[in-house]
């Protein structure tokens, strides 16, 4: 097995469960980087007519999914 697909496995089996998407939904929610992940979004959409379409690619856990539908 080569490392890029023993690196794939380590993380899929990691974060694979439910339990770790309940953990990182909200891990951020109130740290320094989930305030800059979501002034980076503010200022990405800011030029955006309001009810434009927005592909969010990847979305995860969809934790970020809020400030998109704003």
């Amino acid at each position: 097995m080569s490392f890029i697909q023993e690196s794939f496995e380590f993380c899929r089996n990691r974060f694979n469960s439910e339990s770790a998407a309940k953990a990182y939904s909200t891990k951020h929610v109130n740290s320094r980087k989930g305030k800059r992940e979501i002034q980076c979004i503010e200022q990405a959409l800011s030029g955006l007519r309001k009810n434009s379409q927005v592909l969010d690619l990847p979305c995860g856990t969809g934790r970020l999914s809020y400030y998109i539908n704003t």
